[in-house]
Formats: structure tokens, sequence, C-alpha cells
């Protein structure tokens, strides 16, 4: 909500004393242009001005939406640059060799994909062993909702492995 309130303002400040329905698209585009940071960042601002622009125009404040043509900056995903390399990993788990319980987290997360509230919320009910060999089937819910994965041997053994734990609320890792 700060920010957002911060980007407001910011676009207050640009247009001085103009009222928003005197505001076009060459200014949108003239604010987008002064904007500094991430890709991220300017996209997130400019949404926020947007919107305030959609709202404006639904609620009858505005004759048109002047933002609805403005195009957003694209935002390239770096979410495969944040993985974890093969020496990485092994060099994580050979920290944890003599601690079976770190290490079957280690192997869990990196297994599932799973984000670290996703694993500490996950329940036994959530495994289910795969009828057709090793492995199984791993429901995990969290930021975007529930997804069902398929983990190999190695990785569901991690997860028997936590689960044999006696956690409350059924959950198979308790943070200590």
């Amino acid at each position: 909500r700060v920010a957002y309130e911060r980007d407001y303002a910011r676009f207050r400040t640009f247009i001085g004393s103009r009222s928003l329905r005197t505001i076009g698209l060459g200014d949108l585009s003239d604010f987008a242009a002064t904007l500094t940071g991430s890709a991220a960042t300017r996209r997130r601002t400019l949404s926020a001005i947007k919107a305030l622009l959609t709202t404006g125009f639904k609620m009858g404040a505005l004759r048109f939406n002047v933002g609805a043509a403005l195009r957003l900056p694209k935002v390239v995903s770096r979410r495969a640059e944040r993985r974890l390399e093969e020496i990485e990993l092994f060099r994580l788990l050979t920290a944890v060799e003599n601690k079976p319980r770190d290490r079957a987290i280690i192997e869990a997360l990196y297994g599932t994909g799973a984000r670290v509230d996703e694993l500490v919320q996950l329940k036994r009910q959530q495994l289910v062993p795969d009828i057709d060999g090793p492995g199984g089937y791993v429901t995990l819910y969290g930021k975007h909702g529930g997804r069902t994965i398929r983990v190999g041997r190695r990785t569901w053994d991690a997860l028997q492995f936590l689960a044999q734990g006696r956690e409350p609320d059924d959950r198979i890792i308790a943070i200590t």
C-alpha cells in the first residue's frame, strides 16, 4: 500500500496542478520516461497509475481511460537463474551428511521445487505413493494455490523419512 501511495504522489508531482481529466497518453508516456529502477518497479508504478485512471473512469470522474492504452514494460523472469547449480547442491548435502533430518529437508526442497513455506505446511495425507513404481505424488499448497507433482524415489524417500516424525497437526516438518 505504501508503495502505491508513493507512486500516486510521484505522478501527482509530475502532473502538477493539472486535473486528471486533462491527462493524455503523451503525459503518461512522458511520466514513464522519468521512472528509474528495475523494469519490475517501473511496471508496478505504471500499473498503479493505470489502476487509478481505470477506477476514476469507472466511477464516472473521468470521461476516458487513457491508462488503458499505455503499454507496460516487459519483465524478464530471472527464476531460472536462481536455481542451485549441481556443485552447490552437492556442497549443501555434504555439509549435512551427518544430519539426516536436514539432509532430507534439502532433498525434499530440491526434488519437489517447493518453497520453504510449502514444505513446512506439508501434511502426511498430501503424500500419495505411486502404485506403478518407486516414488509418489506430492500436493503442495502455497502462494499460487495447490499443485500436485510426481517425485522420484530419492525425493520420496526423503519425504517418507520426514513423515516418520511426530509433528503437530500431522505436518511432516516442524521448524524449531
